[in-house]
This record gives structure tokens, C-alpha cells and sequence, in this order.
């Protein structure tokens, strides 16, 4: 979304099927290493700063847990 690109859009500068774009997007299909440094080139990022932002997702999600799991155990019916 960011580069401003439709699934078919990208598929055409993978030279993949939309479908395959699909998958990896909805979560059906994992992407290897070199699939996700073709992506990156494709959409115009470079595989560093994709780690930086991707490792950045998983500690905003690290840190989300604990709060949910706190409110969720907060709401546990007592026996």
C-alpha cells in the first residue's frame, strides 16, 4: 500500500501470478528470504530497512501482550 501498488501491480514486477500475492498478503503462503528481498526491490525498499520496520511491529507487539494477557486474566471467573 505504501509504494502505491495494486496486488496485480506487484505481481507484474515479480513476474508472479496475483494469486501468489495474495497468499503472502492474507498469511496462506510464507515468503523465503530471497522472495522477500525480491519484494523489497520491487516495491523500492531495501531488505535492511524492511527488518528494521518489521523487528520495530514485533516489539510494539511484544510489548501489546502483556496488557492484553493482564486484561484478559483481570476477567477470569473465580472457583
Amino acid at each position: 500500500m505504501e509504494a502505491g501498488l495494486r496486488q496485480g501491480d506487484l505481481a507484474k514486477r515479480l513476474k508472479q501470478s496475483q494469486s501468489f500475492v495474495s497468499k503472502f498478503e492474507c498469511g496462506e503462503r510464507r515468503l523465503d528470504l530471497l522472495e522477500i528481498q525480491q519484494i523489497c526491490e520491487a516495491v523500492g525498499l531495501s531488505l535492511g530497512e524492511f527488518i528494521r520496520r518489521f523487528e520495530g511491529s514485533m516489539n510494539e507487539a511484544r510489548q501489546e501482550v502483556p496488557t492484553t494477557a493482564k486484561a484478559l486474566l483481570g476477567k477470569r471467573p473465580k472457583h
